[in-house]
């Protein structure tokens, strides 16, 4: 309880404090580095109608292994964008679509763990004005407003849809096991959607991993299937967010989403994201000397925080000839990615060197310790700037002068994180790294 009371003092006086509980849904994770940015990619399967469509909105894959949580992205390459792709025009399995919708492939563990994934199905028509034929009616009882999502009227689904995910196994191809699978039944006789399978309306699904996918390695696939009258098929798109959809919306019975851009909680949200965006931004201007024009992240809370970002980071601006268009230019060389920062002559100083990390290789984060003096039985905490937890911590001897640390963290998530160099519960001292995928 020392060392962790130790920890919080050290990281308030970073300005970095634990995560409190809020009222989300799921904690907010943010599309701040390019691989946060992959992991924030959604799958989006439609089956529309004249009026009408039928959507299933897939993302946040997540592999949690003995409190570890590992992301994984889902390879949407070929989808792009906002731009629809169509499916086989065929009823049954929607093969060319499912061969796009495949996440990047990862390990399984040896035991244990589950596989956690974002899921919301919807029923959607606009149409619908209260006072219609179509508006649910008294004995109807819809509960909440999750129930017009799954009110289009009579006989405007024309189709059976469903989609289901499976655990592909990468050498072969074998499908290892199905994780989840959901249908929504035509609207023939009833105003309502019928919905079946694995819990329809629970939007963040945890799925324990099944013994026969234990040491596989695999993908994860999403596969359509559409059987009815219509002529077409589904499409796909990708959507993509700068907050997770898990964090602000949900089915669960009492709750609602947060749509209202107004709600105190989009502010925390916002500020959150502000928050993490300087903190790993500023850890990549330690690394690197620099922030590069093509890394300026492309959601700001409003157009002052962008004026304020720009400024921090940037020294020039351009203004083009006709005052169209500004080019925000650095003045200071990047340092390269090995590049040691200048000893600050402080009895003991922890530099960052190298960092690498990748899901699919180990990951290994790269430490120099320069110090005047042994520091025997000395230890390094890593702690996540975002949410003040210790992810790791090794046991080390420091020797005088330089000490090379290779720390293997292979759980490790893009993100700004603190190393706390300590001796028994006493920092020695701090330095703020980035992870860059």
């Amino acid at each position: 309880m020392k060392q962790a009371n130790t920890l919080v003092a050290v990281l308030m006086l970073l300005g970095v404090m634990p995560a409190a509980a809020q009222t989300f849904y799921n904690d907010p994770f943010f599309a701040i580095s390019t691989n946060d940015r992959r992991c924030l990619r959604y799958a989006v399967v439609r089956n529309v109608f004249d009026s009408a469509y039928v959507q299933f909105t897939i993302g946040e894959l997540r592999v949690q292994t003995d409190n570890v949580e590992r992301r994984v992205p889902f390879e949407l390459e070929e989808v792009g964008g906002q731009t629809m792709v169509q499916g086989n025009a065929m009823q049954g399995r929607d093969t060319s679509l499912a061969a796009l919708l495949q996440s990047a492939p990862f390990d399984v563990p040896q035991q244990g763990g589950s596989i956690e994934f974002f899921r919301m199905v919807r029923v959607q028509r606009g149409c619908i004005e209260r006072g219609s034929s179509d508006e649910p009616q008294q004995g109807d009882d819809p509960k909440n407003a999750v129930d017009w999502n799954f009110c289009p009227g009579l006989n405007v689904l024309h189709d059976t849809t469903a989609v289901t995910i499976e655990l592909v196994r990468v050498d072969d191809g074998a499908v290892v096991a199905t994780l989840d699978s959901v249908v929504v039944r035509s609207t023939a006789n009833s105003r309502f959607a019928s919905l079946t399978g694995s819990a329809p309306t629970t939007v963040n699904r945890r799925i324990p991993i099944p013994v026969q996918a234990f040491g596989q390695r695999v993908i994860v696939r999403i596969v359509p299937y559409r059987y009815g009258p219509t002529p077409f098929g589904c499409t796909a798109h990708r959507e993509d967010v700068w907050v997770a959809k898990s964090a602000h919306l949900t089915y669960e019975p009492g709750q609602a989403p947060i749509m209202d851009q107004q709600d105190s909680r989009w502010a925390r949200l916002d500020s959150l994201y502000w928050q993490q965006l300087l903190s790993f931004y500023d850890g990549v201007l330690d690394q690197y000397g620099c922030v590069q024009s093509v890394m300026i992240p492309t959601y700001f809370p409003s157009a002052r925080h962008r004026g304020d970002f720009l400024q921090r980071y940037f020294d020039v601006a351009q203004h083009a000839a006709d005052d169209t268009s500004v080019t925000y230019v650095r003045s200071r060389p990047c340092l390269a990615a090995s590049a040691m920062p200048a000893d600050t002559g402080a009895p003991a100083t922890t530099d960052v060197a190298v960092i690498s990390s990748s899901w699919s290789q180990h990951a290994d984060v790269a430490l120099s310790i320069r110090s005047y003096q042994p520091i025997p039985k000395a230890a390094i905490d890593l702690v996540s700037a975002a949410s003040g937890q210790v992810v790791g911590s090794w046991n080390i001897d420091v020797h005088a002068g330089h000490t090379a640390l290779t720390l293997n963290a292979p759980w490790l998530a893009s993100g700004t994180y603190i190393a706390i160099l300590r001796r028994g519960d006493v920092p020695i001292s701090t330095t703020r790294l980035a992870v860059l995928h």
